[in-house]
């Protein structure tokens, strides 16, 4: 469950002798003392997108294969594709090789290939960009998810990168995990994760009377503060 506070402060009510939080008014109440949680909110952080860096070197001739392997997401599955370039004559330097690489790659991210925004030659340094700032999908210093080969006796080609930094607490971070965009009034959010203990029934209770075992809260630095001391 997400629970998105913008200006709400955080108050308590007790009935019956037990005391409820109300962490966005009364719409949700949690159960003092049933819940377990971190000891500060995690701060909003600007993704970045990760990156491949395939470098090709040495001397390439006519004939010789240069292959581009890429493992992405696809739904719940991994979609793996192969981009594959054939030096010509007139084409063996290492920047005519990655120009058409990165030709090949951007037509099938034009006809949909998920997961890569960019491929960018300069030089002979073919960058692969990451679309997604929420995980990381083919970045990172040795990347897994991306493989590169030259079928070649003198020409060679390696991977490197930068890894992704994920983004969290941005309006886009909240749309993705399934909130209105009409609900959020921040540019950005501190996050607390709220989990029910195991001996806790009905920790977590909503303005319809739902229960669920774990809320994913956003507010502000000084609410999600009031929250983690009122709890």
């Amino acid at each position: 469950m997400t629970v998105v506070n913008n200006a709400t402060a955080i108050t308590t009510t007790v009935v019956g002798g037990v005391t409820y939080v109300n962490i966005n008014g009364t719409k949700t109440q949690v159960i003092k003392g049933q819940v377990t949680f971190p000891a500060a909110a995690i701060a909003t952080v600007t993704g970045i997108a990760g990156t491949a860096v395939i470098t090709l070197t040495g001397t390439y001739v006519a004939g010789d294969q240069v292959r581009v392997t890429v493992s992405l997401p696809n739904s719940t599955q991994r979609l793996t594709k192969s981009f594959v370039h054939t030096v010509v004559t007139g084409g063996t330097s290492v920047t005519a090789i990655a120009t058409a690489l990165a030709a090949l790659i951007t037509a099938s991210i034009t006809a949909g290939l998920p997961g890569i925004a960019t491929a960018i030659n300069v030089a002979g340094v073919l960058t692969l960009t990451q679309t997604s700032t929420r995980q990381p999908v083919i970045g990172g210093a040795t990347p897994v998810n991306v493989v590169a080969y030259a079928d070649s006796t003198a020409g060679v080609a390696t991977v490197t990168g930068t890894a992704t930094t994920v983004s969290q607490g941005t309006p886009a971070d909240l749309i993705a995990e399934g909130v209105n965009a009409g609900a959020i009034g921040l540019a950005t959010y501190s996050t607390v994760l709220l989990k029910a203990k195991i001996d806790g029934a009905f920790p977590f209770i909503d303005s319809d009377g739902k229960t669920v075992k774990e809320i994913k809260f956003y507010s502000t630095p000084a609410i999600t503060a009031a929250l983690i001391a009122a709890l």
